[in-house]
């Protein structure tokens, strides 16, 4: 249960936190972080509170900056805890995302920038998580507006600049526009926000009114459905002109063909995540492991969810979401296979069970599971997974393991026989 702090406190942190956020935008990086560590101290360091959260993911990105990777992991391993006391799963998935990213960053002398600049996408994705949420004390989350220019310097200042998107669109757990980092509210409803959420998401491309047509009315008659689909665009344009006031939503409309076409630049979640798997998997070819996982990781804090659970039962949404949730598995594979390779037996296990929360027949991450256990000298945590792959294989499809999982049970009993 969040703490309650009695108001002179929170205004004593938030004092402190913007004071940190001068220093840091000056490069003055060990008074930012006396600060930043001295606020704590307003609201109890202890408690699980939304000013101890932010406190926590700030310093652990200012403490990473600083070369403190061990330290940072503690601060991201704290915040995640708060994060699922507070309900957040989505913040405590970015935080133990980042925690990762540390262990990984304890571990090697090797291309550091990359870590770096990876955990700064990741907060990146907090930051609009929490501005689309509009979480408490969200104007307080300020780590990653100056991270940039730091995070270049890991690589020699060769990292390029990137020009923030005025437009960005959310699918992954859910259907959100933010313009200018302001999320737009009261987004159109019913048959006219799934046009948006289809316009949107194939942002770029003049689709056929005939398409569109075939897509929502497929079954009804063609004059009827015409006159649908133009009330259903009207309605569409009034409710982005409601909702977005003088930006607006521009729908463009040349020649029989409308399409979501801005002037702005426009960040779209699926695009970005099918681009960072290719890269992993392109790092994995180039056998740059640590660069893989780092990808992998900016990958899954980007996938929040299931695609556009608002259209769920819409056939033209179902072919996108079922590949992106295969890429998403894969990606949770790959990651548990080269967490195995770089000896993080831990954080295997932790993406393997990941994995089988969302796909528990797969007996080869069962197998692997129990090799991690076995590696740990868990015998029973090995045996008990043993029992979980059989159970799901018999329950969902209505299977035995196979001949080298029984070998492997086999020689996993006759290790704790002999220990006995």
């Amino acid at each position: 249960m969040e703490a309650r702090h009695d108001m002179p406190a929170e205004h004593s942190w938030c004092s402190a936190m913007r004071a940190a956020a001068q220093h840091w935008q000056f490069e003055n990086y060990s008074e930012s972080l006396m600060l930043q560590t001295a606020a704590t101290q307003y609201v109890g360091a202890s408690q699980s509170s939304w000013p101890v959260l932010w406190s926590a993911a700030q310093i652990g990105v200012c403490t990473a900056f600083a070369g403190e990777a061990s330290a940072a992991r503690e601060q991201f391993g704290r915040a995640s805890r708060i994060a699922m006391r507070l309900g957040q799963p989505v913040v405590a998935g970015i935080c133990t995302s980042s925690e990762s990213l540390c262990a990984l960053f304890a571990d090697t002398s090797s291309a550091p920038w990359i870590i770096i600049r990876s955990l700064c996408s990741l907060h990146e994705g907090l930051m609009e998580y929490i501005q689309l949420n509009q979480l408490p004390h969200a104007d307080m989350c300020w780590h990653v507006r100056t991270s940039e220019r730091q995070s270049a310097r890991w690589q020699g200042g060769q990292l390029p600049t990137r020009a923030q998107p005025e437009i960005r669109i959310s699918t992954f757990g859910g259907f959100g526009i933010c313009i200018g980092g302001r999320p737009i509210a009261g987004l159109p409803t019913g048959r006219s926000g799934a046009l948006l959420r289809y316009l949107c998401t194939h942002q770029g491309q003049m689709l056929h009114c005939d398409e569109l047509l075939e897509t929502f009315w497929p079954e009804v008659d063609p004059e009827i459905s015409r006159n649908r689909f133009h009330y259903t665009m009207h309605t569409l344009r009034r409710s982005l002109a409601s909702a977005c006031g003088e930006h607006g939503l521009p729908i463009a409309h040349s020649e029989g063909r409308y399409g979501f076409a801005p002037e702005q630049p426009v960040w779209i979640d699926t695009d970005s995540f099918r681009a960072l798997i290719t890269r992993a998997r392109h790092a994995e070819r180039q056998q740059h492991v640590q660069q893989a996982i780092a990808l992998y990781l900016e990958a899954m804090a980007i996938y929040r969810g299931e695609f556009l659970p608002e259209s769920r039962y819409e056939s033209w949404a179902e072919a996108s979401r079922t590949q992106l949730r295969d890429l998403h598995l894969g990606a949770l594979e790959r990651l548990g296979y080269l967490y195995v390779m770089v000896g993080n037996i831990g954080a295997a296990i932790d993406q393997c069970a990941r994995l089988l929360e969302q796909d528990s027949s797969r007996e080869d991450i069962h197998q692997r599971l129990m090799h991690c256990y076995i590696a740990l000298g868990q015998r029973s945590q090995a045996l008990q997974q043993y029992e979980r792959c059989v159970q799901s294989l018999s329950s969902e499809l209505g299977l035995e393991p196979l001949p080298e999982t029984i070998q492997l049970y086999e020689s996993i009993k006759g290790l704790a026989l002999a220990a006995a």
